[in-house]
């Protein structure tokens, strides 16, 4: 945070006193930012998330956490799935996901705002392709239809734009951070006669990502990439040095190790990405890794 200080003259907020202008200006942090995390599918982004303990994943996908260790969940996940792979609530009953179960956590995120209750800082939705589908469903539900093509299509698609960017909204304007999670797959374009190129697509409309970009604070790439890494192991020699220890010899191996890195800056995501702070890619470990990307986005 800066406040600013002249030596001769007067100030913005002296200038504009009546008007009301802050005294001090800064960026918003990580946790309180409207962005998105994109990925091809199994990258980590989840994993991600599941590390900031001020987090709230809604599992719009109904997936299976990526860890099948609870102590590496961090955050609160909502909902979860059972060994039948059944939708279950809180209380461990099964559910049929549907529309009306997200505004009914939406609703309960703005009334612990309103009330300055215990709150998570940021909700995280798992994934956006799975908000665009229940919200096709609900509106072919809630007109009568029984498919989404039935209905007026470009008024159909600007109520289901609307319908996802106003729960957003909703949560933004009670202090909520919102975080949107989005797969990549690669596109085969043709670029010549005889030349094909794979570039980055990702997996919503190109009508909704029109209207979803522009509003984004931040948004990032994450890469899994194979890459060799370099670690010190110890070996047992099975022998005993003069104090009756075992002797330890320590040797450098060589492995294969999946990295994961977060961009905004690489050239081929250019229309994906994008941040009003600008960092180099950030690795980020599996242990805490979103206390890397904060440090990296702080420190920007």
């Amino acid at each position: 945070m800066t406040v600013q200080k002249l030596n001769t003259g007067t100030t913005v907020d002296e200038r504009f006193s009546r008007l009301g202008v802050p005294k001090s200006s800064t960026k918003a942090g990580a946790r309180s930012v409207f962005g998105m995390i994109s990925g091809s599918p199994s990258c980590g982004k989840t994993n991600f998330f599941m590390t900031c303990p001020d987090a709230y994943i809604i599992n719009v996908d109904q997936a299976s956490m990526p860890s099948s260790n609870v102590d590496d969940i961090k955050c609160g996940v909502w909902p979860g799935v059972n060994d039948a792979g059944q939708t279950v609530d809180t209380d461990g009953s099964p559910f049929v996901m549907k529309w009306e179960k997200i505004q009914e956590k939406v609703d309960i995120l703005k009334e612990l705002a309103d009330k300055n209750q215990p709150r998570p800082q940021m909700v995280v939705f798992d994934t956006l392709a799975g908000l665009l589908s229940l919200g096709q469903e609900y509106l072919t539900r809630k007109m009568g239809k029984t498919d989404f093509k039935q209905l007026d299509g470009r008024r159909a698609y600007d109520d289901l734009y609307a319908l996802i960017l106003n729960a957003c909204g909703e949560l933004r304007r009670c202090g909520y951070g919102v975080w949107l999670c989005c797969h990549i797959v690669n596109k085969t374009i043709q670029v010549g006669e005889e030349r094909f190129e794979e570039r980055p697509k990702l997996t919503i409309t190109g009508g909704f990502w029109q209207r979803l970009f522009w509003q984004l604070e931040i948004s990032m790439v994450m890469q899994a990439e194979w890459d060799m890494i370099s670690k010190e192991v110890e070996q047992d020699t099975g022998r005993k040095g003069p104090d009756g220890k075992p002797i330890v010899r320590k040797r450098i191996v060589n492995e294969k190790a999946r990295k994961h890195t977060l961009t905004v800056n690489r050239e081929e995501f250019a229309g994906i990405t994008k941040g009003k702070v600008e960092f180099p890619d950030i690795v980020v470990p599996k242990v805490g890794s979103w206390d890397a990307f904060e440090e990296a986005y702080n420190n920007a």
